[in-house]
């Protein structure tokens, strides 16, 4: 059974700082590069399987960054990316959210748009 669990600072801060270290190891294989964050665990029968970070969040501008990773495919539910992003706009009160992407990865550049994301890019050098 697939379950995501919201946590905090406030609410289960443990489960919190193991969602970032999950997350942060996975993709840049370091637990410590995110700072200040809220999180959703997703458990697959109790084991961690995928974390969503919130981060990076400007309140004045209501938009805040997501960032995760996962170990499986099966975590990516209709019922857990209705959370994820209902804690985002819902919870938080963001009226915006990014994700950054790997520049290439086609399947997730297609997820987001499927969820209504609109691609925006800078490269350097540009403007």
């Amino acid at each position: 059974m697939i379950t995501p669990v919201f946590h905090s600072s406030h609410h289960n801060p443990e489960a919190n700082q193991s969602a970032g270290e999950f997350v942060s190891n996975l993709i840049w294989g370091r637990p410590d590069r995110f700072g200040p964050h809220c999180s959703v665990s997703v458990l697959e029968d109790g084991k961690p399987v995928a974390a969503v970070i919130y981060h990076n969040m400007d309140e004045d501008a209501g938009v805040i960054e997501l960032s995760g990773a996962s170990v499986s495919r099966r975590w990516a539910t209709a019922a857990v990316l209705n959370m994820v992003y209902n804690v985002a706009f819902d919870l938080l009160g963001c009226q915006m959210v990014m994700q950054r992407v790997k520049a290439g990865n086609a399947v997730h550049l297609t997820q987001l748009r499927r969820l209504g994301f609109k691609e925006y890019g800078l490269t350097r050098g540009a403007g």
